[in-house]
């Protein structure tokens, strides 16, 4: 019986650490802090994108898509 207790309070940790993962993937990733260095990736994307840089060398550098970057 005490295995049975011990496992339950495993798969309630389970539970609880899934539930952390779910919220912190709901949160907006461009949430105000990071959005002053989005705005900077943005900014550094557009001048490497005039300049002939190519898509990837651009999302390599700013850690941007190449859907964002495409989207510019």
């Amino acid at each position: 019986m005490r295995e049975h207790s011990r496992d339950r309070g495993r798969l309630e940790d389970i539970v609880k650490y899934a539930q952390n993962v779910n919220f912190i993937i709901s949160v907006d990733p461009y949430s105000e802090v990071d959005n002053a260095a989005y705005k900077q990736a943005v900014d550094t994307a557009r001048k490497m994108k005039v300049k002939g840089y190519a898509v990837q060398d651009i999302a390599e550098v700013t850690g941007l898509t190449a859907e964002e970057i495409e989207a510019l």
